[in-house]
């Protein structure tokens, strides 16, 4: 089985999507393999849809975009709408080395543009205390939208200017 991403702990995917290679022995209508699947996995993941898909398909590499969807509790001493013009900053192509956690395993030497990603949409919206902030691109590197998240949040509670943060 091969997914299109991770999450980290206590994170959730809606929409996650995931290839597995079944034998051809194993060749069941795509819309049988949800209720298949789900006799045998917990509660807390469901299969909503399947379908066959070509072959040279993989989950992770063939994904066109991911969406990301931080919810935050807000106190009352931050300005949403820095946040969002923060959250906006991240629109667009950009060299992310300074929002990637490095884990040590990255190619020797890192290649040209390892740390470029496009970032399609950001949006901010506030509901009652909450706010969620959601960064749609084609890619992200590990742990970059928490720590884009963070440093928008400093922006937001005047730690740090737009100015510093672009």
């Amino acid at each position: 089985i091969h997914g299109s991403g991770r999450t980290d702990a206590g994170v959730h995917a809606l929409g996650q999507v995931f290839h597995a290679d079944a034998p051809d022995t194993h060749r069941i209508p795509a819309d049988k393999w949800p209720a298949a699947l789900n006799t045998r996995l917990p509660r807390t993941i469901r299969i909503t849809h399947a379908e066959y898909v070509p072959p040279g398909f993989h989950a992770r590499f063939s994904a066109t975009g991911k969406t990301y969807r931080y919810c935050i509790s807000r106190p009352l001493a931050w300005s949403v709408d820095i946040l969002e013009q923060a959250v906006h900053l991240f629109r667009g192509t950009h060299d992310f080395t300074a929002f990637a956690a490095l884990r040590g395993n990255e190619p020797r030497p890192i290649p040209e543009g390892y740390f470029r990603r496009t970032i399609t949409q950001t949006q901010v919206a506030q509901a009652g205390e909450h706010v969620f902030i959601t960064f749609t691109g084609t890619g992200f590197l590990y742990k970059m939208v928490r720590l884009m998240t963070g440093a928008a949040h400093e922006a937001a509670r005047g730690k740090i200017t737009l100015e510093e943060l672009a």
